[in-house]
């Protein structure tokens, strides 16, 4: 392995989600794509879990937008590299749902890696959708927003990725008009 690790300790007892922290770890466990976060194994200590997460010392997309605007050619080469991340993670039948700037991870050779998978769900099939209404509100498509218009798969992801070229592009949270 030539790369570095993030120990990222968690408390078992404090966890108020314990089930979102097993399915995040089942899921990059079963993940190996450049343009995704490497998870190495874990090590339980008593009431510690430790997760072993490859290091991606640059911080998150969001931070990095914050420090300097994007030039377009920077958001269309940030978005392919999404793109071709979450086409390997639906490849796999599994569902990010919280795509989002914060959830992006860059590298110093200017990779992103997909990060942050507590809300990601495995999926049977590609016409299934899951109920949760779970995510972050501004990056959250109306299926998920309203559960009973399907819940999130596959297409809430893409809605998603929508809203975060938006982000990139305009240094801002996606704003909705009801009307």
């Amino acid at each position: 392995m030539d790369s570095f690790l993030l120990a990222k300790g968690v408390s078992l007892s404090e966890h108020n989600h314990l089930c979102h922290l097993e399915n995040e770890i089942a899921i990059l466990k079963g993940l190996d794509h450049e343009n995704i976060v490497q998870c190495y194994g874990t090590e339980k200590d008593g009431e510690m879990l430790y997760i072993f997460l490859e290091l991606v010392s640059q911080g998150t997309l969001e931070q990095a937008y914050k420090n300097c605007r994007f030039k377009e050619s920077q958001v269309s080469h940030y978005t392919l590299q999404i793109l071709q991340g979450l086409r390997y993670l639906h490849s796999c039948n599994a569902v990010h749902g919280d795509l989002k700037c914060a959830n992006i991870l860059v590298t110093e050779l200017g990779r992103v890696k997909l990060a942050d998978f507590g809300l990601s769900k495995s999926m049977e099939d590609h016409s299934q959708s899951l109920k949760l209404g779970l995510g972050s509100s501004y990056w959250m498509a109306p299926e998920v927003a309203n559960p009973k218009r399907g819940g999130y798969g596959f297409p809430s992801d893409i809605w998603s990725l929508g809203c975060t070229v938006t982000e990139m592009s305009t240094r801002k949270h996606p704003q909705y008009i009801n009307g």
